[in-house]
């Protein structure tokens, strides 16, 4: 089992390759269809995840994709092929996102813990079933003053993270584990740096408490950045070095790799700061982990804008999406 989980764990950080994160609920992908005049139904989901997974080339720059649980339940269109099929197919490893989302945390100050936990073992067995070969599941914690989030938060969402990734490489599948330091609020790098140490201190600590084998899993973290309020933001240079040291801090070296999300960041910003890490990486030869990328708007929004719901710009929205997961691939 666990020679089965470092393979695909290691797959999934294939040198000059990332993860494609297409796993929007419906919820929130509801006011980006909105702004476009789209209508927001199982159909057009569909459609706009058939444009992305059926984009030509895509499996040079893309070793993984996760998705929601509805799209791992439809078909193509045209081909009447699984979208977990045509993924495949392409040599896309396809994962899914097994939280259901959170609820507020009693006792905190309106923090969250996530939720799904009790259904995840039945859940893993049928997805294992039908392809899936990894899985996400997503804490999120808010800085919102010099109190947040709390150590209970943290504390319990690491807690729920050890017993997620247990679960999951119990039914053979790899973990990603998702370390979400939101960039709401006005904060600095080194806040964002000193919070993130004590939620990936505290996530570890719970993998190992459940006994979870690391190098079968691939780590998710924030890059550490400035909170996207705060007039004056870090240049990329210094992102990449409190990101790098922040990691090194705390994240084993014997995780199978690092894909970074993008966490509210434009395209150009997610791109650039990732060649920043990569580059201090490469100069100091520091890092332990394959680098690279687990992105949703990042790859996607240009190409959103272009399709618009319109099947002459299908085309046209694909051109847009394989060229951003091209740069950060490289």
């Amino acid at each position: 089992m666990q020679s089965a989980l470092k393979e695909i764990a290691d797959y999934m950080v294939t040198p000059g390759k990332g993860i494609l994160a297409s796993d929007e609920p419906p919820e929130l992908l509801e006011p980006k269809f909105r702004a476009l005049g789209v209508e927001n139904n199982a159909e057009t989901r569909r459609t706009w995840r058939e444009i992305l997974y059926g984009t030509k080339g895509l499996e040079q720059y893309v070793a993984a994709a996760i998705l929601h649980s509805e799209t791992f339940e439809q078909q193509d269109s045209s081909s009447g092929k699984r979208l977990v099929d045509v993924l495949s197919d392409k040599g896309i490893l396809p994962g899914i996102t097994v939280d259901q989302g959170f609820d507020i945390l009693p006792g905190t100050s309106q923090e969250t813990f996530t939720l799904g936990l009790d259904t995840l073992s039945n859940r893993c067995e049928k997805y294992q079933k039908q392809g899936a070969k990894f899985t996400k599941w997503r804490p999120a914690f808010r800085i919102v003053n010099d109190q947040s989030p709390s150590a209970l938060a943290i504390h319990v969402n690491a807690e729920l993270v050890g017993c997620y990734a247990s679960i999951c490489q119990q039914h053979g599948l790899v973990p990603i584990i998702e370390s979400d330091v939101l960039l709401e609020g006005s904060y600095d790098v080194e806040t964002c740096s000193k919070v993130s140490k004590k939620v990936l201190d505290e996530i570890y600590a719970a993998l190992k408490r459940h006994d979870v084998y690391l190098p079968g899993v691939v780590a998710k973290p924030n890059m550490v950045l400035a909170g996207m309020h705060r007039a004056k933001k870090p240049d990329p240079s210094t992102v990449a070095k409190y990101t790098l040291d922040t990691l090194l801090d705390t994240v084993p070296a014997s995780v199978a790799g690092i894909a970074f999300l993008s966490g509210g960041q434009t395209e150009e910003e997610a791109t650039t700061h990732l060649q920043a890490i990569r580059e201090r990486a490469k100069a100091t030869g520091r890092a332990p982990w394959p680098l690279t990328f687990c992105y949703g708007r990042a790859l996607q929004a240009t190409s959103l804008q272009t399709w618009q719901g319109k099947a002459e710009n299908v085309e046209k929205a694909r051109e847009q999406f394989l060229y951003r997961c091209k740069v950060n691939a490289l």
